[in-house]
Parts: C-alpha cells; sequence; structure tokens
C-alpha cells in the first residue's frame, strides 16, 4: 500500500510557513500585562504587517518587539 501523493505535510512544514504563529499568544501576555486587548493586538498586528517575513516566530521576541512598540506605561494607568 502506498501512501504517495495522498498526504498533506502539516502547515509548519510547508515551504514558507511560519513554525508558530506566536501573535495570540503575544497579544494574550500583553492583556495579562494590563494593556486593552484592542491595543494589543493593533501593536503586534502593525509589528507583523511591518516586518513580513522578517518578524520574529518566538513568542519572547516578538513580546519584547510589542512592548517596545506600546512604551513602558500601561494605557489607562496613571503614574
Amino acid at each position: 500500500m502506498s501512501l504517495a501523493g495522498k498526504l498533506v505535510a502539516p502547515a509548519a512544514v510547508r515551504a514558507g510557513a511560519a513554525l508558530v504563529a506566536p501573535d495570540a499568544d503575544v497579544v494574550a501576555a500583553l492583556v495579562g500585562l494590563g494593556w486593552p486587548e484592542r491595543a494589543a493586538s493593533a501593536a503586534v498586528s502593525e509589528l507583523l504587517t511591518e516586518l513580513g517575513g522578517s518578524a520574529p516566530t518566538e513568542v519572547p521576541a516578538l513580546l519584547r518587539m510589542a512592548l517596545g512598540r506600546l512604551g513602558p506605561q500601561r494605557a489607562g494607568v496613571r503614574p
């Protein structure tokens, strides 16, 4: 029995596909740190659009970049 041509490679193995889509995890982390979901999602989306294919696929790297974009102050929190 041959399975040649009947199996499709998982998305992570297909050429050009990222191994992990970290954007949802990064948004969740930012929300957990106090940013509104809307602001967190916008920051991550903008980063991914700007960086295109050179965007990091690791959550920690993308999280650091998103934190840099959002700045040191949490939205809606006064010092």
